[in-house]
């Protein structure tokens, strides 16, 4: 049995009871640890609810200061409040401020604002506040304006399980001044930012989880460096059936540069697949390309039959030395032969009428071997992916599409135009003539640049 730290220590407490009791405890507390991503469940959030009416009772912050203290309204009369600011369990003002005396002031009702903690009894509803109306008989769209907890809240009941794409643009909790919790600022002084950060996204990821379609659904979740790690640990948690997968995107070509560091240029996706939900090919253009350039992901690639490298010679795979049989004119594969002994010599071997044998040799005239068994040669030639070229020395060269090109013709990354008079396809490029493709998980597109097509676009807007 392993020993901990602890054990040794308890050994040392010569009081018999005081050591029982203490292993008692700390067994106790072995049962209640967590493992994976453990943070503080810090206090619920508050929200401000503009509309609600102000009531004795009510707890209410300046309309319009950011840092206002909270107030517990004691008491209304001419269209004004009597507040006491609120205290923590302590005794402590919350967020005092220097215009406070004794903890009490007056303030008009039209200056305070109503707020609430998460948890509390708020039933969230729709008001229809306006419409756009230019599609004729499109399916239309609905912006909800308000806090997004209760968005997805109000949501929960009419879309509970039936909602296909979830995209969440969450703060990035940079240390800038980008998000509140709790009405104040998180920023970069803060020990529990990222503690905090994980309660506030916590609790919006459960919301997404009950509005999701299990059956086929997709969670998009963007985000940058300061947080991928630990969003992505919490994902893993909340989504334990998903399949997770994570993308690089390109936002800032020109990159934000920081002093010792390198300029950053991108950020990240984080997509979730439920169910059926899975990456399928779309039209796209050659920029979703990782290299355009390169002809292996541009044009569909033909190898050699000729197995090159390692354990290419005849003796290192003897059952897959055989002869093909090629019409003398070249343009079609007649038939291919059995594998051959290795005391056989290939000159002995029968050749049919009309055909010439071609044997998998090597630049130096040494025997090697084919890539793959007659079986699936043959099987390949029907389906149009093997293709005779141009004569040699040797008879002809012979080359073949392997698997996974064979899979980019099935699933339309390339799109058969015809064959060759020798039956092999003749196929191009899907991104060429608008066919679809499944992109990589590197993206570097002119249109995600935030700065061209972001910032610049509302400036001249």
């Amino acid at each position: 049995m392993i020993r901990s730290e602890l054990d040794v220590l308890l050994d040392k407490v010569q009081d018999p009871a005081l050591r029982a009791d203490l292993r008692s405890q700390i067994d106790r507390l072995k049962q209640k640890r967590s493992f994976g991503l453990v943070f503080a469940q810090h206090i619920p959030e508050r929200i401000r609810l503009p509309q609600h009416p102000i009531r004795v009772g009510s707890q209410v912050v300046s309309r319009d200061a950011d840092d206002s203290p909270t107030f517990e309204v004691i008491a209304l009369e001419d269209g004004s409040a009597t507040l006491a600011q609120v205290r923590d369990a302590d005794g402590a003002y919350l967020q005092r401020g220097e215009h406070v005396v004794d903890g009490q002031e007056r303030a008009p009702l039209d200056s305070l604002v109503v707020i609430s903690d998460f948890g509390e009894p708020v039933v969230p509803g729709l008001r229809h506040l306006g419409s756009v109306e230019r599609g004729g008989d499109k399916p239309y769209h609905v912006v909800i304006k308000g806090e997004n907890h209760h968005a997805l809240e109000a949501l929960r009941f009419t879309h509970a399980g039936k909602v296909d794409c979830i995209y969440i643009d969450p703060p990035y909790n940079s240390g800038a001044r980008d998000w509140k919790y709790n009405n104040d600022y998180v920023d970069d002084t803060d020990a529990y930012r990222h503690s905090k950060w994980l309660a506030f996204i916590e609790r919006r990821l459960k919301l997404a989880k009950e509005l999701l379609n299990p059956e086929a659904s997709v969670l998009i979740v963007t985000i940058d460096e300061k947080e991928y790690l630990r969003l992505g640990l919490l994902l893993e948690q909340t989504f334990g059936a998903a399949r997770m997968q994570m993308v690089s995107a390109v936002v800032n070509p020109a990159g934000v540069t920081r002093p010792g560091s390198f300029a950053r240029t991108d950020e990240y996706l984080f997509f979730l697949s439920f169910g059926t939900a899975a990456a399928m090919p779309v039209p796209l253009g050659d920029e979703w390309r990782a290299n355009p350039s390169d002809k292996r992901t541009t044009k569909i690639l033909w190898s050699m039959l000729n197995r090159t490298g390692t354990n290419a010679r005849r003796v290192d795979r003897p059952n897959l030395f055989y002869p093909i049989f090629v019409s003398a004119n070249g343009d079609r594969i007649v038939s291919v032969g059995d594998p051959l002994p290795l005391t056989q010599n290939r000159t002995t071997a029968s050749v049919p009428s009309g055909c010439i044998a071609m044997w998998p040799l090597r630049q130096d005239d040494s025997e090697g071997n084919w890539q793959i068994s007659p079986s699936r040669l043959m099987a390949a030639y029907e389906d149009g992916f093997v293709r005779l070229g141009k004569r040699s020395k040797r008879g002809f060269t012979i080359s073949y599409l392997k698997a996974g090109e064979q899979a980019k013709v099935r699933d339309g990354t390339y799109f058969v135009t015809g064959r060759r008079d020798d039956g092999s396809i003749i196929a191009e490029n899907a991104g060429d003539a608008g066919k679809s493709i499944i992109p990589t998980t590197a993206w570097r597109i002119g249109a995600h640049d935030a700065s061209r097509h972001g910032s610049n676009l509302l400036a001249t807007m």
